[in-house]
């Protein structure tokens, strides 16, 4: 640390550089097809259902109402900067920070737990496919479609 005390040309070359650094990030982010506000598509999705999931819920009908109309009129949002968000039909709101890989992993962290997914996007529509790890409980929804609205 005293190195970059005494040699000021090269602290603020160095603080230069991770401010820069920051801001390439977000004009990425800003190309970045994932950003805009993106709709469930249920049809597609909940016809990919894992079949022991679908078995359970078409034996607790009531369960499999409200599993569905949490999903139905689901939206998500990817901003410029990085915020994420998602609306559930009944208003509950989830927020939380998303950054894409070059290699279709999409990251969400939300109140600090990382969730990591594949993602695909194809024009004005995206697929987002959970990563299922060890120990991980089965996603209901492992493969979920949207439209970009």
């Amino acid at each position: 640390m005293k190195l970059l005390y005494h040699n000021k040309p090269l602290f603020y070359f160095i603080f230069i550089m991770v401010l820069a650094s920051g801001k390439i990030n977000a004009q990425d982010n800003k190309q970045h097809p994932l950003v805009g506000v993106w709709l469930f598509e249920e049809t597609q999705s909940f016809s990919q259902m894992n079949e022991k999931v679908n078995a359970y819920l078409s034996a607790n009908p009531e369960l499999k109402t409200q599993v569905l109309s949490a999903y139905i009129g689901k939206k998500i949002i990817f901003s410029a900067n990085g915020d994420y968000a998602q609306v559930l039909s009944d208003g509950r709101e989830t927020y939380g920070k998303w950054q894409a890989q070059a290699n279709g992993q999409l990251l969400i962290n939300i109140n600090g737990t990382l969730y990591e997914h594949l993602c695909n996007v194809a024009g004005n529509k995206l697929l987002i496919s959970s990563v299922k790890n060890e120990g991980d409980s089965e996603n209901m929804v492992p493969n979920q479609y949207y439209i970009k609205i």
